[in-house]
This record gives structure tokens, sequence and C-alpha cells, in this order.
């Protein structure tokens, strides 16, 4: 009996892997500067992949939260290469930001285009 077999190797690397590691921005306006640097860039993305994540239970319970907050607010989060929420920022600080902030960090993505990848939503709870 014959055996035969193709291998193939790969080099394995996260998107970005080369590249030197961009900087977070440390306040909410940095944050939306850069969101607003790549704006329309991965609208496909942002749609097919996060604007999904508000329809969850757990949004849903925060939700629950808007009745206190009347304040309009933005909430900017930062999704890394492998898919994780590492950052979040949003001003002015109420329960429900604070809510949708801590079921965020818990959200895993898909991969998305490019690292760090920005993401912001206005959010009116009126």
């Amino acid at each position: 009996m014959l055996r035969t077999g193709i291998y193939f190797a790969s080099i394995l690397a996260a998107p970005g892997a080369c590249a030197a590691a961009k900087a977070l921005p440390d306040d909410l306006p940095g944050a939306i500067r850069e969101f607003d640097a790549a704006a329309g860039k991965h609208d496909q993305f942002r749609k097919a992949n996060v604007d999904s994540v508000f329809n969850t239970e757990a949004m849903a319970r925060c939700a629950s939260l808007a009745f206190k907050d009347k304040e309009r607010f933005t909430i900017v989060f930062v999704i890394d290469e492998a898919g994780h929420v590492t950052r979040v920022y949003y001003e002015p600080k109420t329960a429900l930001g604070t809510c949708l902030a801590n079921e965020l960090r818990r959200t895993s993505f898909l991969v998305p285009p490019e690292a760090p990848f920005f993401v912001k939503y206005d959010i009116n709870a009126m």
C-alpha cells in the first residue's frame, strides 16, 4: 500500500501582529476621533456582527434601566484582533451605560477586518 500525503505549512500570526500595536485613546473624545477616522470603512462588518449584540437578552436587561436614565449618551468600544472587547468608553456615566459596558466586556465578536476596531453608538434612552 502506497501512502501519500500533502502537508501545508503556514505561519500563524494574529492580524496586525507584524505591525506595532496601536495605543488606545485615554478618553471618550479620543475614541470618537479614532472611530470617525475609520467611519464607513467597515459598516458591513459592524452591521452583520456588532449590531446583533444589542438584540440579546443581556442587553434587554440593560434596557430595563433606561426608564431611570433619560440622558442621551455615547458609547465607544474597541474590539481587538481576536474579537474581544478590550476597552469601553461612555459618557455621561449612567446606570444604562454601565450595564451596557459590562455586557460588552463579556461579549466576543468575529475577528474584525483590522484591529483595534472602534465601534460607536449614540444612545437616546428617552
